[in-house]
C-alpha cells in the first residue's frame, strides 16, 4: 500500500513537471514573439 503511494506522487510530479516544461517553452516563444514585432 505504502509502495503504491509512493509510485502515485513519484508520476504526479513527473507529469506536472513535463506540464510546467510545456508551459515554459510556449512562455518563451511568445516573449521572443513580442521581441520580434517590437
Amino acid at each position: 500500500m505504502f509502495y503504491k503511494f509512493i509510485l502515485i506522487i513519484l508520476i504526479s510530479c513527473i507529469l506536472f513537471a513535463q506540464e510546467e516544461k510545456e508551459n515554459i517553452t510556449n512562455y518563451k516563444i511568445i516573449v521572443l514573439e513580442k521581441n520580434i514585432d517590437s
